[in-house]
């Protein structure tokens, strides 16, 4: 994982990776000072200050909060888009069908027959769509784990799908379909 930014008259680039088993610090300095002599040598003219500093990870795996909440917050816009889309949506089937409810109704249903098919073709939507929605969580953690690579799989969050997910997406199911 890698970040650069300028840094005085140079470039400073942060890179977290791992040492090699049964590679020494003291080593994994020598290595560098040998790299950073290699890149000072290509330099030529240029600016001949290239050099590494190692620094442990203390504390774990890596904390992502700003990132963490930023996807987050974009995914509830889009759930939020993809909400009022749906609701023009049915505004709109409902207009379209506004003439077959009127031919039903004549021919003898009552409001409550219309609101209980209503009802039912709005809670077949939900349902439907709660475990297409689960399908596709499923496989979409399924690829982020496969696109993390190994050698940082340590290092980055493990997506992982928890009771409270399924049960609050049950619970949204249930409210949609009317049965809660």
């Amino acid at each position: 994982v890698g970040n650069a930014r300028r840094w005085q008259s140079g470039i400073f680039v942060f890179n977290v990776v791992r040492l090699q088993e049964g590679l020494s610090i003291g080593a994994a300095y020598r290595e560098l000072g040998v790299a950073a002599s290699r890149l000072n040598d290509l330099a030529g003219d240029g600016p001949n200050n290239a050099r590494f500093e190692l620094r442990k990870l203390i504390g774990g795996p890596l904390k992502v909060g700003g990132l963490h909440k930023a996807v987050i917050y974009a995914v509830l816009m889009v759930l939020f888009v993809a909400c009022f889309n749906l609701a023009n949506l049915q505004v709109a089937r409902g207009l379209s069908r506004s003439r077959e409810l009127a031919t039903r109704a004549a021919v003898g249903a009552s409001r409550k027959d219309l609101v209980r098919l209503l009802v039912a073709e709005s809670g077949w939507r939900a349902a439907a769509g709660v475990v297409l929605g689960l399908l596709l969580t499923f496989w979409g953690i399924h690829l982020v784990r496969t696109a993390i690579p190994s050698s940082l799989a340590e290092y980055a969050f493990r997506p992982q799908v928890s009771w409270r997910l399924f049960a609050f997406a049950t619970l949204t199911g249930g409210l949609a379909l009317g049965i809660v």
